[in-house]
């Protein structure tokens, strides 16, 4: 049988100079703990156990779950709760999102429960986010038209006075030949200069 060398507490093998070792150690002709392959220098355990001092200790794998190198995780929609592996309860209209769940679009998180959300007219969601549509804004909890006027034209939740055209209070005016020629050939390539949306 194989001679193993282990050595006692606060000694270390040395390699090169194995007599270290062996001055304050334990021969032990004893092979490695089963459930352990061996090589020339050392052992590890087989899948499915760890190292515990000289011994391979079974790793318990609760229901519901999986091996994950010398532990375990949870199998999707579970989660970890003591030694076991707790099911997650997803309300409806939510889905799973990692070890808990998320509202669908539309809905929030209201306890344990989704609630939906009273949608105006003239609106979407990106996601939680309610937005009005393009051509409207957001005035209290609706979505109104936005008052376009002659001259201009609208883009996202605002309007832009046409090229030549300025804006004045709520309505766009034609610029002067020299406001036009302050503007240059190429000013705003062709759009109009960017103002704040009508209120």
């Amino acid at each position: 049988m194989k001679d193993y060398i282990f050595c006692i507490t606060n000694f270390v093998r040395v390699s090169g100079c194995l007599l270290v070792c062996l001055l304050s150690a334990n021969l032990s002709a004893q092979e490695p703990s089963v459930n352990a392959p061996t090589s020339a220098s050392s052992w590890g355990c087989n899948e499915g156990y760890r190292k515990q001092e000289n011994e391979c200790e079974r790793i318990d794998v609760p229901v519901n779950a999986r091996l994950s190198n010398t532990t375990w995780d949870c199998n999707e929609g579970y989660r970890r709760q003591g030694s076991e592996c707790e099911k997650i309860d997803v309300p409806v209209n939510a889905r799973l999102s990692g070890a808990s769940w998320v509202c669908n679009a539309g809905y929030r998180k209201q306890l344990n429960e989704c609630e939906k959300i009273d949608m105006p007219a003239n609106a979407s969601f990106t996601g939680p986010v309610l937005n009005c549509n393009d051509g409207y804004q957001k005035q209290g909890g609706k979505c109104v038209k936005i008052k376009v006027p002659d001259n201009a034209y609208i883009e996202g939740s605002e309007w832009f006075c046409n090229k030549g055209y300025k804006k004045l209070e709520t309505s766009c005016v034609k610029m002067s030949d020299e406001e036009n020629n302050l503007q240059g050939p190429d000013a705003n390539q062709g759009k109009a200069l960017r103002i704040p949306r009508a209120e």
